[in-house]
């Protein structure tokens, strides 16, 4: 199988075992969730934002390596930003902003 990060995930609904270890008989990817969590695909082109300038635009996600990385294009550069907590203050998604 291919590697799919970046895409849509599938719509289907199934039984899951979550991150809190919870079990739960209906479970589906595009159930919306909130706050500083995200699926990779979601955050495709939103606006990556660093003390209120717009740095470029969230053009790829590389999780080939131990620590996955946004990859942010700006008309100059390519600018690589690790995912992490600490880099990210808030996700707009009615903006598309990170």
């Amino acid at each position: 199988m291919g590697v799919l990060v970046g895409r849509q995930a599938p719509d289907f609904t199934a039984a899951a075992v979550l991150g809190n270890g919870e079990i739960v008989d209906s479970y589906n990817l595009h159930e919306t969730i909130k706050g500083k969590k995200f699926y990779f695909h979601e955050v495709i082109g939103f606006k990556a934002i660093n003390n209120n300038n717009i740095i470029g635009i969230v053009e790829k996600i590389n999780d080939q390596s131990p620590q996955a990385i946004f990859e942010i294009r700006n008309p100059d550069k390519l600018i690589l930003v690790p995912i992490h907590n600490k880099f990210i203050i808030r996700i707009n998604r009615k903006e598309k902003k990170n």
